[in-house]
This record gives structure tokens, C-alpha cells and sequence, in this order.
């Protein structure tokens, strides 16, 4: 749990966090039966008294216990990495790789909300670490300056196949909906081609970046 929270963009909340430590990084699965019982209470439970939750949400206590969790065998790095895994692992889950997942979110950005009720996809059915996996997964992978094979497949995966439409579609709606409210997607672009031009050459050469400018999500 700590791997999470030292690095985490904001503060999560314990149903986040029993999410993203439930979801297997190996066949891109949210394990239901992984999930804490009582997220609250385990998290506490887990924490002591290096998290607190405040108004819903779980953070390290205080940054001198963050600096004492960073002297021990956790480093920041490891966080991220772990972060980056967690989040692409939730992203190419098999559900957002359907083309109905990716029309249904199309539709919605495209027209109003009631014109869509038919559909079968409904937000209430997302696993509850998509949100933050959606903002936040370029965040953790532009941290690393020399990601791992398994990180670069992940993310080759993600970048090159329609789990990328869907999340494009997804952070058009998290950022206040509107064709017009592209920013956040061309503010991801930009930090990842920044990344991508200060890794070391074998790994630039593996990844597919240039296939996702080239077509777009």
C-alpha cells in the first residue's frame, strides 16, 4: 500500500487503493476477489499511523514519515514503477479494448448524454482506479528515465491498440466533456514526446510513441 501512496499524484481513496493493489499486472484483470472487504478499515488498519484520511481520501501523515518510509528499502523510483504497471495495467484491461467501450464515450463527448441511454456501457460499471489511471499514467511512466522491458511492452500495448481511443474518449469527459476540450490529451502528448527524446536510444528505438502521433488515438 505504501508503494502507492508515496508516489501517488493526489491522495486516494481506500477503494482506490484495494482497486489498483487488486488489479493483476500480468493478464491486465481486476481481481474482484483481491479486493479488501472493508477498504476503510483495512486501510487503517495497514496505515497506522503513517496515513491518515482525510475527507475520503488516504496520504501519508506527514512528510518527515514519507522521508523515513524513503530511507528504508523504498525509493521513489519503485513507486513510480510501480504506479506506471498498476495504471497501464488498468488501462488495457479487455473491456476498454472493445470498439463498443471506445463508441459509447465517442458518442457521449458528441452528442448529449440522453441520446445515449440506450447504450448497454454505463460509467457505474468502470472499476474504481480507472479515473486515476486515466489522469495519471503518463504522469508515473515520464518519472522513469530507463523504463523496463515489461513497462515499455505495457505501454507499446496501450498506445498501439484501442484501450488508447477509449481513454482518449474518457479524459475528454474528465476533463468537463466537449469535442472542444482536447487539452488534457495535448498535454499528455507533449510530456510523453518530451520523455520519449531523453531516453537512452536502445529503449527509444522499442518504443511505439511515433505510431501514436502518426495515427492519433
Amino acid at each position: 500500500m505504501f508503494m502507492l501512496l508515496v508516489a501517488s499524484m493526489r491522495p486516494l481513496t481506500p477503494e482506490e487503493i484495494s482497486a489498483l493493489i487488486a488489479v493483476d499486472s500480468l493478464i491486465h484483470s481486476l481481481g474482484e476477489h483481491d479486493k479488501f472487504s472493508d477498504p476503510y478499515a483495512t486501510v487503517q488498519k495497514l496505515g497506522g499511523p503513517f496515513v491518515t484520511i482525510t475527507e475520503g481520501r488516504a496520504q501519508i501523515a506527514h512528510a518527515s514519515m514519507k522521508e523515513f518510509l524513503l530511507r528504508g528499502h523504498l525509493t521513489l523510483n519503485d513507486s513510480d514503477v510501480y504506479l506506471t504497471d498498476k495504471c497501464l495495467s488498468t488501462l488495457n484491461q479487455a473491456k476498454y479494448s472493445t470498439w463498443q467501450y471506445s463508441a459509447y464515450w465517442l458518442r457521449k463527448n458528441l452528442i448529449s448524454a440522453g441520446m445515449v441511454v440506450a447504450t448497454k456501457i454505463r460509467d457505474k460499471e468502470d472499476p474504481v482506479p480507472y479515473d486515476y489511471a486515466a489522469v495519471h499514467w503518463q504522469d508515473h511512466l515520464v518519472r522513469l528515465s530507463k523504463p523496463s522491458d515489461t513497462i515499455v511492452k505495457k505501454f507499446n500495448l496501450f498506445i498501439t491498440g484501442n484501450a488508447a481511443v477509449a481513454w482518449s474518449e474518457r479524459l475528454v469527459d474528465i476533463s468537463g466533456g466537449g469535442v472542444a476540450n482536447i487539452s488534457a490529451q495535448v498535454n499528455v502528448l507533449a510530456t510523453l514526446s518530451t520523455w520519449a527524446k531523453l531516453l537512452p536510444p536502445p529503449i527509444k528505438r522499442t518504443l511505439l510513441l511515433d505510431e501514436f502521433f502518426r495515427h492519433g488515438p
